[in-house]
């Protein structure tokens, strides 16, 4: 089993600190009361946060920040399930917006499987680029390729 606290982030929110994690809890509840995708909609929030930090399209802060907040709310949802999505919208203002999106990123990280890039490791449940469902490219082989017949002819 996991050890929790290896995969949480301390937050300091409104003078109070709170504990941020990504369990499997995290998603649901974001799936449910959100209806979107956690990881998908920080990839997009993170782009618009940067945007709008940039004074671009101020009139559309809104929506981000409620995103953000969202996101959030689903990371101190499983230490904290009294917190509603109102509640934490309440304890933060645009100054805070920076080392918020920071600790939610390394809330997620650390909950993200570690990925073995040694020997060609690929982590469980990565997609295969090879066209083959068995993952083997379909490139040459140390097989004797006169011996292959090929499975088309011309006549």
């Amino acid at each position: 089993m996991s050890n929790l606290l290896a995969c949480s982030v301390i937050i300091s929110l409104d003078g109070q600190e709170y504990v941020i994690r990504y369990r499997a809890l995290a998603f649901i509840q974001y799936a449910s009361e959100c209806g979107g995708d956690l990881l998908n909609d920080v990839r997009r929030i993170g782009s618009e946060l940067v945007a709008a930090g940039k004074m671009e399209g101020r009139e559309g802060l809104g929506a981000p920040i409620a995103t953000m907040r969202d996101i959030l709310w689903a990371g101190l949802v499983d230490a904290q399930p009294i917190l509603k999505r109102d509640d934490v919208a309440r304890m933060f203002g645009f100054r805070e917006m920076e080392p918020i999106m920071q600790a939610i990123s390394e809330a997620l990280r650390l909950s993200m499987p570690e990925i073995d890039l040694t020997n060609n490791a690929r982590p469980t449940g990565a997609r295969s680029r090879s066209p083959l469902p068995n993952g083997e490219d379909s490139g040459p082989t140390s097989a004797n390729e006169s011996v292959l017949v090929p499975t088309t002819s011309k006549n």
